[in-house]
């Protein structure tokens, strides 16, 4: 919802973000449309997180042949102690994956440091020694570059151990980096055996502890819980007391992502920008021309107890553009009529004592961010819709909903779940952005949902929706957004 390629032939997929003095630059991989293909390298640029200029692309795949020949994998850049620029990159993904580099002085032009990698695959005890052998896909790429005060410069990647269950061997390599053109492996990251695959890891310190994120899919052989979500896929963390000790597994590990299935945001990753941390991520989609694939709107991220949690940025004011709603009105007859409804100043009060009813008030920006107060007082189930995408909270089952508003035969239509997060539920503070064809939800300043929609825009409609009670929805803020540039 906030960057797409350009090009009609291409798609963002993995990103990571470089800054340098007052410029975002913003690289990811550049997949060819309909063969998940990315020999590219996209490269954009932006003052604003925002506002997005288009740079050459950098091509680092090798010749047929060759060690880093194929799909390139994601990469990582960071500046080096002679003050020029580096880009880590995986040389490609499988069968042999291993880490090349890349050397720039102005962050346009590129060339490789050395026609062969900087960390090659480990395939020693305690990583995978036989990926063949097992089965299993290999795993030695993402590389992440960081550094820790008065103990030098070291690498993260996405690896697997070689012994416990398939679907629980991944792992989190290290690396010491004393010189730039030849990098030392080390024993890896102390985290808990429990996902398949730990991809594009990072690690930062944030109110006096350590946090690891890293993507993992709840399809890749094995289906994955928290708390309060179910077959969960997308960003997920571990917190530390210092970097190398024992990394824990909050309950809620999710940092973001989908449940019930779904597959939406996707490789979150951060940076620190005037002084604070924001979260960037990517949007997954086909592959196809027209696909969803795109960078999403930035997120701050900070600490709740043991865990992350990501919070809206003030930044985006910068999209808003003027927009009204117009006057509750609910129809007069067919499946969305049932129920009583009353306006006073700004907050609108509806009852259903039977099913479902809704309620309408327009506006003429497509795109919207929209904010209010959510009050269920005594209704089963009640909640806001932005065209059809509807934030349902659910009293009687303890949780927040994402699902489609359709109208049907008696009623309105708010079943099945798309998504779902289980939580007490009550009064409540809600935000809902939906760009073109994305949609984030933050309850109480929390983000919960971050989620693909089949339609673009928001159709210009709000619906206010009760069921089994009553309930009164206070709109705080509407706003326009400004159209993503395409």
């Amino acid at each position: 919802m906030n960057f797409a390629p350009a090009s009609a032939d291409r798609v963002l997929h993995d990103t990571w973000i470089f800054v340098h003095d007052d410029d975002i630059h913003l690289f990811y991989l550049a997949m060819q449309i309909g063969n998940n293909a990315h020999r590219l390298i996209g490269h954009a640029v932006s003052r604003d997180w925002l506002h997005w200029t288009e740079w050459p692309g950098i091509d680092l795949a090798g010749p047929p042949g060759s060690w880093d020949a194929g799909r390139v994998g994601t990469g990582h850049t960071f500046r080096g102690p002679d003050g020029r620029f580096y880009l880590a990159y995986t040389g490609r993904i499988d069968p042999q994956e291993d880490i090349g580099l890349a050397v720039s002085e102005d962050l346009r032009d590129w060339r490789k440091v050395s026609g062969s990698p900087v960390w090659p695959q480990a395939v020693t005890t305690p990583y995978e020694t036989d990926s063949a052998a097992r089965g299993v896909a290999p795993a030695w790429r993402d590389p992440y570059v960081f550094d820790l005060p008065d103990q030098g410069r070291f690498a993260l990647l996405c690896a697997k151990r070689n012994t416990g269950p398939l679907a629980a061997r991944a792992c989190v390599a290290l690396a010491r980096i004393d010189d730039l053109q030849q990098w030392t492996t080390c024993e890896p990251l102390r985290t808990p055996p429990v996902f398949p695959t730990m991809e594009v890891p990072e690690i930062f310190p944030l109110d006096g502890r350590w946090w690891l994120t890293f993507n993992a899919h709840g399809g890749w052989g094995k289906r994955l819980d928290t708390v309060s979500r179910a077959n969960v896929s997308g960003t997920f963390h571990l917190v530390a007391n210092e970097p190398f000790g024992e990394w824990r597994l909050p309950e809620e590990s999710l940092l973001i992502g989908s449940g019930e299935g779904r597959h939406d945001a996707v490789v979150a990753r951060s940076v620190l920008w005037r002084g604070e941390r924001l979260a960037y991520h990517h949007y997954t989609g086909s592959g196809e021309s027209g696909s969803a694939r795109a960078l999403g709107l930035p997120k701050v991220v900070e600490t709740a107890g043991d865990r992350l949690v990501l919070r809206p940025w003030r930044g985006l004011d910068a999209l808003h553009v003027p927009a009204r709603l117009s006057a509750w009105e609910a129809p007069a007859t067919g499946p969305f009529s049932s129920g009583s409804w009353k306006t006073e100043q700004e907050t609108v009060a509806g009852f259903c004592s039977q099913g479902a009813a809704a309620t309408f008030a327009s506006t003429s920006a497509a795109d919207l961010d929209l904010s209010g107060e959510l009050r269920l007082e005594g209704a089963e189930r009640a909640g806001v819709a932005v065209g059809s995408a509807l934030i349902l909270l659910d009293a009687k089952r303890k949780q927040v909903s994402l699902s489609e508003l359709r109208a049907g035969t008696f009623g309105p239509q708010l079943d099945p779940a798309l998504d779902l997060v289980r939580r007490p539920v009550g009064n409540h503070h809600l935000r809902l952005l939906k760009r073109d064809r994305y949609l984030e939800v933050f309850l109480d300043g929390e983000l919960v949902f971050s989620s693909v929609w089949k339609e673009t825009g928001s159709q210009g409609r709000i619906a206010f929706v009760v069921e089994g009670g009553g309930a009164t929805f206070r709109p705080t803020a509407c706003h326009g957004l400004e159209p993503m540039a395409r």
